[in-house]
Formats: structure tokens, sequence, C-alpha cells
């Protein structure tokens, strides 16, 4: 039996490449971003994995009333009180083998782009700066920039203006994705683990 913490959740690859309809490449690429990001950390098994969304209390502090502080949320005698805000933000973080990106950069592409297509675009940067030697001040501007170029290429289909794409997720779609797949899926593996 497996005992998930709040904020975790057990899925397959392969399971969630089938029911997300992309292929396990993109789902493996996908999580590799989010773990360099410090969005999720994943647990592997020879069976499955276990993920666990980093901000979790963020996304549910509204459960928590406004006049109470849980423990949680205390910092402990050999805990550092304060930090240097500047250097969280301002450190950048490899995805890949050559994309450097602030993770403020990261969460403006993701919102912009999406992260199917920010996925691309990182890849995309990352083999041209491979494969050609290419060197650049800002990859958060190249990206945005190869972007807005694709935007402008496309065709549009009729003439309505175009929307910027959305988010591949909200806050309450990864919830219902939580309490419609991964809490399902959890109780099955655990009635066959427990046979």
């Amino acid at each position: 039996m497996v005992h998930l913490e709040p904020g975790q959740f057990v899925f397959g690859r392969k399971e969630l490449a089938m029911e997300l309809g992309t292929t396990e490449r993109k789902i493996r690429t996908a999580i590799d971003l989010l773990k360099k990001a410090k969005k999720v950390t994943i647990k592997s098994t020879n069976k499955f994995s276990i993920g666990t969304i980093v901000e979790w209390k963020l996304f549910h502090s509204a459960e928590i009333p406004n006049d109470q502080q849980t423990d949680q949320h205390l910092p402990t005698n050999d805990q550092q009180t304060t930090t240097n805000k500047k250097d969280k933000i301002d450190k950048k973080v490899k995805y890949m083998d050559f994309v450097l990106l602030k993770p403020t950069e990261y969460d403006t592409l993701l919102s912009l782009i999406g992260l199917d297509g920010l996925t691309d675009y990182i890849e995309r940067v990352n083999d041209y700066i491979g494969s050609k030697g290419k060197q650049y001040k800002s990859h958060y501007h190249t990206i945005r920039a190869w972007w807005r170029k694709d935007q402008k290429d496309k065709k549009p289909e009729d003439d309505t203006p175009q929307e910027r794409p959305k988010p591949e997720l909200t806050v309450e779609e990864a919830k219902k994705l939580y309490k419609d797949y991964i809490i399902p899926h959890k109780e099955e593996r655990e009635r066959r683990e427990a046979k």
C-alpha cells in the first residue's frame, strides 16, 4: 500500500501520456522542466512514480482560516528566518543542456506560451545553441522573440484577433485533474496492492 501526503500523486508516464493524448517524451520533458523549475519533485519506483507538488499549501491556503497560523508556517529555531530575495530571484535554472532562465522568467513564459509550447521552445533554443554554438544574452528574450515571430507567421483561419494561448492548466483544472484522475487511480492501485 502506498501512503500519500497532501500534494502527492501516483502516476506512470505511459498512462499519463495516454490520458492527456500526448507522447511519453513530452511527458518526460515536461516533468523534467517542472523538476528543474522546482515546481514538483518525483520519486520513482520500478512500478510507478510519486509526484509531489512543491507549493501545494499555497494552492490550498484558503482552507486555513485567516486568524490561524499552522505550525508549518512558523520557522523553527534552527531555520533561517530571513532570506535575500534578490539571490533567489536572480539565480538562473539550467533547462536541458544550454538554456538558462530565472524562475520568474520561466513562470512568465509558461503563462504566455503554455507548457507544451514552452517545452518546444526550450528544446528548439537548446538544439540551436548546441548545433550552432550560438550565444544569446538572454534566453528568455530569445524565446519571447521566437514565439512572437511564430505568431506573426501563423496565418489566422479567419479575421478574428488571435488571443494569447492560455496556460496548460489553471489551479482549478489541476484540482479537477487530481480529483478525477489521480485519486481514482490511487484507490485502484491500493486495491491491487491489498490483494
